[in-house]
């Protein structure tokens, strides 16, 4: 199986390491702040719920609440989300600013999460693409399942096309 094309989704730091490994952030609440926004959702992993993520929008940190109150199975998924989430963070490359560059973090990427989670969800209804001529953090949609019929539209009508739904599945 090729390769799929990258999806650029206009951000710094791309959700797709954080997507492909089973995170989900669910109950997304954003709000608008001086400072230009703030959000709140509860993150998956593994389909098991293993904290909450605040961001008050008020230039202050990321606040991830791991649930240690978890038991047995479910006690293990929160210390393997930890584990996972701190090793992408560790080989996402440096992020470059003025004439340097910024490490990327856990915090960084609940960012990129809260980003990138309703195109993944979209993912479940529609068939979500980028053409090759699409600006960055821009997409294409079409109303369908993404079965046999729609990947031979797509590959005859735009051939270079990053479609989200084969990436994710990767």
């Amino acid at each position: 199986m090729p390769t799929p094309k990258l999806f650029d989704f206009g951000t710094d730091v791309s959700p797709l390491p954080v997507l492909q490994a089973g995170f989900v952030a669910k109950g997304l609440k954003t709000w608008d702040t001086m400072d230009g926004g703030g959000y709140q959702f509860n993150l998956y992993f593994q389909n098991a719920k293993v904290a909450q993520v605040t961001q008050g929008g008020r230039g202050g940190d990321t606040n991830l609440c791991w649930d240690f109150s978890a038991k047995g199975a479910r006690a293990k998924k929160v210390e393997a989300a930890k584990a996972k989430l701190s090793e992408i963070a560790a080989a996402t490359d440096p992020v470059p600013f003025n004439d340097s560059t910024l490490d990327v973090d856990e915090e960084w990427l609940m960012e990129a999460l809260m980003e990138g989670s309703p195109l993944a969800t979209k993912c479940k209804k529609f068939v979500v693409f980028q053409g090759a001529q699409d600006e960055a953090g821009s997409y294409r949609t079409l109303k369908c399942a993404y079965d046999d019929g729609a990947k031979a539209f797509l590959a005859k009508k735009y051939p270079d096309a990053a479609i989200l739904n084969d990436i994710l599945a990767s």
